[in-house]
């Protein structure tokens, strides 16, 4: 195979210094037979180089047949040119950007005040069965303290992208063992503290139109937030966590939790919805629901 592959290489390289002296015949003599012997040898390079490009996505498809993260990286780079910010010219930046966030900030905090109203207007919930008997539930008072092997997987299982926000590189990071004892008693600190510092919660925002060819409003776009490494370490630390310890109480609180909410969830749908008749159009009217209440 590295045979073939240099093979392959000395034959691009010969058509294409065969192009570059048909060119230079052509610019120099101006002459038509010149310029219809370098169009040959033009589309011949473009012919290998449309074979050799054919070849190495066929062989990239079938390497990596299982890992979705590089297919989709592929689909990407050939049918998703880079097309820039598409925004105007003109626009004043600092005038935009207040704009932009006074929009995301009262977005979020009428997002805030919906989930207090939906929690408010739960049922009571009560640890008590139809019998009278009781339950305890396991309770979570404080978080565990996480040794260096722990950070280590931990780094090693996260998505390794850098940030301006961060003082060196991701990837630098994850192979540099020394800074194990370092990070470990950082988050341990956190976690001991109940304490996230404000400095981890800011985020360089970077703001994507939803579909390409969307007009120029604030609803259109959606805010990318690129937060320091150790940051997204600490918040992932919490998130495992309190997984694990939600997933051992809802094995025992599970039916109760569905018979509070669901009647709520139901409710909430439109009467359409809930009058469907087939199973496939009611997931159908859910699917559409979701979605609009998403965007």
């Amino acid at each position: 195979m590295p045979l073939l592959r240099l093979a392959n290489s000395m034959v691009h390289r010969r058509n294409q210094a065969s192009q570059a002296k048909a060119e230079r015949t052509w610019r120099l003599s101006k002459l038509d037979s010149h310029l219809a012997v370098f169009k040959v040898k033009r589309n011949t390079v473009n012919n290998l180089m449309n074979k050799a490009r054919q070849a190495f996505y066929t062989k990239l498809v079938e390497d990596n047949s299982c890992n979705q993260r590089t297919l989709f990286r592929a689909n990407k780079r050939l049918f998703n040119p880079s097309q820039g910010d598409e925004l105007p010219p003109n626009l004043h930046a600092p005038t935009f950007a207040n704009e932009v966030g006074k929009y995301f900030v009262s977005k979020i905090d009428t997002i805030q005040r919906q989930i207090v109203s939906d929690i408010t207007d739960l049922p009571a919930f009560t640890s008590t069965t139809a019998d009278g008997s009781t339950w305890s539930t396991p309770s979570l008072s404080a978080f565990k303290i996480l040794s260096a092997n722990n950070v280590k997987s931990l780094i090693h299982n996260s998505t390794l992208k850098s940030c301006p926000l961060d003082p060196m590189p991701s990837r630098l990071v994850s192979r540099c063992d020394a800074l194990l004892p370092v990070i470990t008693t950082i988050i341990n600190k956190s976690l001991e503290a109940g304490h996230f510092p404000k400095s981890w919660k800011e985020a360089l925002v970077c703001l994507l139109l939803k579909k390409p060819g969307l007009h120029i409003i604030l609803k259109n776009f959606r805010p990318v937030s690129n937060l320091a490494f150790l940051s997204k370490l600490i918040e992932k630390t919490v998130f495992h966590q309190i997984h694990e310890h939600m997933g051992k109480t809802l094995t025992t609180l599970g039916d109760r939790s569905f018979h509070a909410a669901a009647p709520k969830l139901w409710n909430d749908l439109s009467g359409s919805i809930r009058n469907t008749q087939s199973l496939n159009k009611f997931k159908k009217a859910i699917k559409t629901f979701l979605f609009a209440k998403s965007f």
